[in-house]
């Protein structure tokens, strides 16, 4: 780990950005923003989540064999 080093911020693909914001907002409880002309939440911590429009069409992955129960590997969790 280094030492003051942190992530800011991540972007999300998607086809409503304000919609998709509107969703994890309910599920988080973070602040809607408009940041860089985009929807976007911010949690207490400053950690910012952008929601960018698409510029292509969208194509759903093709899960390989392995996954058979098509998980995507991503914790969400709300509290402390």
């Amino acid at each position: 780990m280094l030492k003051g080093f942190g992530i800011g911020d991540i972007s999300i693909d998607c086809t409503d950005p304000v919609r998709t914001r509107e969703f994890y907002a309910k599920m988080s409880g973070w602040t809607q923003r408009e940041l860089y002309n985009c929807p976007a939440l911010t949690d207490g911590n400053g950690f910012t989540v952008l929601f960018m429009g698409c510029d292509f069409t969208y194509e759903p992955p093709v899960w390989h064999a392995s996954y058979p129960d098509r998980s995507v590997p991503f914790d969400a969790k709300k509290g402390a």
